[in-house]
């Protein structure tokens, strides 16, 4: 059996080598996310539309020129948000932190319930979290997870408003800002009453500024992860 579908999500903490791996993987679908945004895939024509209509004021074709870039405006901040929450998460991975919530409902563990309170505002070391957890199997999932460890992932709000999280994402406070505004253009999903977006020049900027974070920090750091990684990762040592 594959050791990917022998330990499904929890190959991460399994060693360094495949927290790298499983962080490379995070990044490259980061870039494939933002890159599949539709606003992104056509910012030359959004910046021409744009200007058009600030030199010529509203008109009666506003609405016509605008509409496809409207109708995808909440697809495009969830793809924003999926694109940095995995970026940060990949940044997590990379400096030894665990990227999944710790759980410790029914647990008699101290310990375990002092990491997950701790979790809530500070990243966890896998190390530390390791101290108090091994790896067991899952019958009902077929594979080997790390015990108090849930499915789900640290939230995206979390990581992103968390000043301990912050420090590990190291983003810019102007990216902070807009990522936050994409974060809750994508929470009214649970209450969608269509979309009511804005266009102006700051628009655009915005998407500059992520583009260049992208080019300058996520490119460069998936670039230095397939240099640095071989694939023969030999004999898994899940608890070393």
């Amino acid at each position: 059996m594959a050791i990917s579908r022998s330990y499904g999500d929890h190959i991460c903490y399994l060693n360094k080598k495949h927290a790298k791996l499983i962080a490379m993987n995070l990044l490259s679908g980061a870039n494939s996310m933002f890159n599949r945004i539709y606003r992104i895939k056509h910012i030359k024509r959004l910046k021409r539309l744009i200007k058009k209509h600030l030199a010529r004021g509203l008109s009666q074709d506003f609405v016509v020129d605008f509409k496809q870039f409207n109708d995808e405006n909440l697809i495009d901040s969830i793809k924003i948000c999926i694109t940095f929450e995995n970026y940060i998460k990949a940044s997590l991975l990379l400096k030894g932190y665990l990227i999944h919530r710790i759980d410790s409902r029914n647990q008699t563990l101290s310990k375990v319930k002092h990491l997950a309170e701790k979790q809530r505002k500070s990243p966890v070391t896998i190390s530390e979290f390791k101290k108090s957890a091994k790896y067991e199997y899952d019958s009902k999932k077929q594979n080997y997870r790390l015990a108090n460890l849930a499915d789900n992932t640290l939230d995206f709000t979390i990581l992103l408003n968390k000043k301990d999280y912050k420090k590990i994402g190291n983003l810019p406070n102007n990216i902070v800002d807009i990522l936050d505004m994409k974060r809750l253009e994508r929470n009214i999903l649970h209450f969608y009453l269509g979309d009511r977006a804005g266009y102006s020049s700051s628009l655009t900027e915005e998407l500059d500024i992520l583009r260049e974070f992208i080019k300058e920090q996520i490119i460069p750091k998936y670039d230095k992860l397939v240099r640095e990684l071989s694939l023969n990762f030999g004999d898994a040592k899940p608890n070393a």
